[in-house]
């Protein structure tokens, strides 16, 4: 287990971020998903700071971090990690993200490339990106983003929390929406050109793949 642990709150963008780093060598920052906090990466953290410093922190909306609230300004997740890197005086990093975090970690190193000597993401949706699902699903999303942007904040996570604890057979979808669902993103405020769009005009030697496996 790791001994020390630096632990705080970085105020940045109008908000507080709840942070955690541990060991030393290169910067490894660990971005969380959904419905979850920076606890995601309890069995991960103590290891990883055997190897590199790494940072986990709890996104702005979870965990201790700043609460969304009605009336905010419009604000960038990707933003809010460059504004919590620099408050760290981090200028380079490694940027591991699961699911949401995965979309984060996309559009955060799309946005900031200089920062980013590796990018890791596991089952990460990708901001642009245009799944084919059913129509009810589509729906129940729109109702999620309506709500959030009309400031209903708490009608937006009730819906959040349908689409995710309750299953798809809330939705009576059946298995069909399980087998063609391999992956989805929202584009916050601010993140400008969606990841799937830059990703197709890359010119690096790199592979990008989508779809089912």
């Amino acid at each position: 287990m790791v001994n020390q642990i630096q632990r705080g709150f970085a105020e940045v963008n109008g908000t507080h971020l709840y942070y955690e780093v541990a060991g030393e060598g290169h910067p490894l920052v660990l971005n969380h998903g959904g419905l979850v906090d920076n606890h995601l990466w309890d069995d991960q953290f103590d290891e990883f700071a055997m190897h590199f410093k790494v940072v986990r922190y709890d996104i702005r909306g979870f965990g201790d971090s700043g609460m969304l609230k009605n009336g905010m300004e419009p604000y960038s997740m990707e933003r809010d990690l460059f504004s919590l890197l620099q408050f760290l005086d981090i200028q380079k990093t490694y940027v591991l993200g699961l699911s949401m975090g995965g979309a984060i970690s996309v559009d955060f190193t799309l946005q900031y490339p200089e920062m980013v000597d590796a990018l890791i993401t596991v089952g990460a949706g990708l901001s642009g990106y245009e799944e084919d699902d059913p129509e009810e699903l589509k729906a129940k999303f729109a109702q999620m983003e309506a709500a959030f942007k009309g400031g209903d904040i708490s009608r937006s996570v009730e819906i959040s929390l349908q689409i995710w604890t309750e299953g798809w057979r809330y939705f009576a979808l059946g298995r069909d929406l399980v087998a063609d669902l391999d992956g989805w993103a929202i584009s916050y405020a601010g993140a400008g050109r969606s990841a799937s769009a830059r990703t197709c005009q890359s010119h690096d030697d790199t592979q990008h793949r989508a779809g089912r496996r």
